[in-house]
């Protein structure tokens, strides 16, 4: 977020701790599971959003299916998967009022189409 704040980029940092912009940019405190998103909304008004990462990821170590922790691995869904779409969907209309928006979305390795296509799986 450094590199973008010093070219000039109006920064603003979402973490469910806080603390990741630094002096330049502004800063939303936001857990991706959690569907409130109102102190995300907050903080980008009605700006134009040009770029949004999803950047937010979490995993499970490897595990031999009848050992898998059905919880633990619907909570890793829900971050990795639900936390992508509950940002994406909160920022719609900022997205939708920029001319030219780009969404990149940063994937855990457990969604590696290439580490999953590589046997990586214990069963």
């Amino acid at each position: 977020m450094e590199v973008f704040a010093a070219a000039d980029w109006d920064v603003i940092g979402v973490s469910r701790a806080g603390g990741v912009v630094g002096s330049r940019g502004r800063q939303a405190v936001w857990d991706v599971t959690d569907d409130d998103v109102v102190a995300l909304t907050e903080v980008l008004r009605d700006d134009p959003l040009d770029l949004l990462i999803n950047n937010a990821g979490t995993g499970t170590p490897g595990t031999p299916l009848d050992d898998v922790d059905i919880q633990a691995l619907l909570e890793v869904c829900d971050v990795n998967v639900g936390g992508v779409i509950r940002a994406t969907r909160a920022v719609l209309p900022n997205l939708r009022a920029a001319t030219d928006p780009l969404v990149i979305n940063v994937s855990s390795r457990l969604g590696s189409v290439h580490d999953q296509r590589a046997g990586g799986g214990v069963l």
